[in-house]
């Protein structure tokens, strides 16, 4: 998947392809961003947001390598079945080949974004910080060396992404459908999991974990959603129906406010609309400051 570097460039870990389906009306390259840190509401080109120059170039025994070509012809293939489901109205209307380049194409986007590369080095620091003060002078310069090369680890999760993609296929595929004068939001995460089932003393988070909800917003007025199928035993026949027959969806209000809120939640930094309508966003961070970033592990 990595190839040999080029010029270091602007690379995005949401598609602009993506950006794009929430734009603001009569503006096609204009987003509305919120800054969960500073609080602050800017507008501007999808080309600038969820981006930064070489986030997936690294070195590898002297040889400079870079992902960005292969994300690049990923998206391009994802993007055509996107463009297909959006245009339907239905995950039902995909082939078998395209349902397992989408679900590739989302367990690629759910690890290749800042957010992840943030978890992954919080988890690194954390460990470093309860090991060392107890550890060998040998354990810890091997310690450091692992912390060097973890730019290159958080790489090759994205390289193995493949391995997630039997579970995804084996969700529940359903679309869920707003209107604009509600939207959905996007974020600089925008693939996001839920999940209501308490696994204590276990996590509950996980693509194949029961009881797990995963979510991709695919435009202002819809969301994917790949529920685990044990979430198929508490619905009633008519949503069943409805699934099966590819019909999305129609969210409440609420249903909107609890999808918005886990784009708000993931997010690491930047949450962005097609709408300067923030309020909720507002309303989380002044609830609880540590969404200013997205989540991180706790260790015990």
């Amino acid at each position: 998947m990595a190839t040999n570097s080029r010029k270091t460039e602007n690379q995005h870990y949401v598609p602009q392809f993506l950006l794009r389906n929430f734009t603001v009306l009569g503006k096609p390259n204009q987003i509305i961003v919120f800054d969960k840190q500073s609080g602050r509401t800017f507008p501007t080109n999808i080309k600038n947001v969820a981006a930064e120059k070489g986030f997936y170039d690294f070195v590898l025994k002297d040889y400079e390598m870079t992902l960005e070509p292969s994300l690049s012809n990923l998206e391009g293939q994802a993007a055509a079945v996107l463009d297909k489901v959006i245009a339907n109205e239905a995950v039902t209307c995909i082939t078998d080949e395209e349902r397992i380049t989408l679900a590739f194409f989302i367990a690629v986007q759910f690890v290749r974004v800042k957010g992840h590369r943030a978890r992954w080095d919080d988890i690194g620091e954390k460990l470093m910080k309860r090991l060392e003060p107890e550890a060998s002078d040998e354990l810890k310069q091997e310690m450091r060396r692992a912390q060097d090369l973890s730019h290159v680890s958080y790489m090759k999760t994205i390289t193995d992404c493949h391995e997630y993609v039997p579970y995804l296929l084996g969700k529940i595929w359903t679309l869920q459908k707003t209107t604009t004068a509600q939207p959905f939001v996007i974020s600089d995460c925008p693939v996001t999991l839920h999940n209501t089932v308490n696994h204590r003393p276990y996590g509950n988070i996980g693509f194949a974990v029961r009881g797990i909800e995963i979510y991709l917003p695919l435009s202002k007025t819809l969301t994917l959603g790949l529920w685990c199928p044990s979430l198929g035993e508490r619905m009633d026949a008519d949503t069943l129906r409805q699934i099966e027959e590819g019909a999305p969806l129609v969210c409440s209000n609420d249903n909107v406010v609890y999808l918005n809120h886990l784009q708000i939640r993931y997010a690491e930094r930047h949450v962005m609309s097609s709408k300067d309508d923030f309020d909720l966003a507002r309303q989380m961070i002044s609830d609880n400051a540590h969404i200013k970033s997205g989540p991180r592990l706790e260790m015990a």
